[in-house]
């Protein structure tokens, strides 16, 4: 058998793969027809329309921008490919603004915690004053004795 024997052979059940595809869709079948579709890419990788389909039958935007600009590769005449590829990027780009806020919030203080924090300082404030009313020694001043007995003493 020669290169073109094989190649045409791979076409026809290529095409093949692909009436079956179409007559899954007649159907009602979208995932058979998407493997007969996904068969067809695959006996005849270099052919543009299992490409398209497989585009046209998938619900992810990504997989189908792969899946059309895989069928401009191999065809980069067909019109309806590129109509569904402008529809599909306008879809996006409509998306992507819708998605986008406006502007961005503005941050107001919350008054639950202006009050929290007037607590915490009125706490450490009444603390401090308990602490000096009782004599005791601050953490400060045990820290500034403990150096000038360090520099008091003398170096050998």
């Amino acid at each position: 058998m020669s290169p073109g024997q094989g190649s045409s052979a791979r076409r026809m059940r290529a095409r093949q793969a692909l009436q079956r595809a179409k007559r899954a869709l007649q159907r009602g079948h979208r995932a058979r027809a998407r493997v007969w579709a996904w068969r067809a890419a695959r006996l005849d990788p270099n052919w543009d329309l299992p490409w398209a389909l497989l585009g046209w039958l998938s619900t992810d935007p990504r997989a189908r921008r792969h899946y059309y600009i895989q069928a401009l590769r191999r065809n980069p005449e067909n019109r309806w490919v590129r109509q569904q590829l402008r529809a599909l990027f306008a879809r996006e780009d409509t998306s992507r603004a819708a998605s986008r806020p406006a502007a961005p919030p503005r941050a107001r203080p919350q008054p639950a915690r202006r009050k929290a924090w007037a607590w915490a300082l009125a706490l450490t404030l009444m603390l401090s004053v308990a602490l000096a009313a009782r004599g005791l020694p601050s953490p400060w001043a045990t820290a500034r004795a403990a150096w000038v007995r360090l520099i008091a003493t003398a170096t050998p």
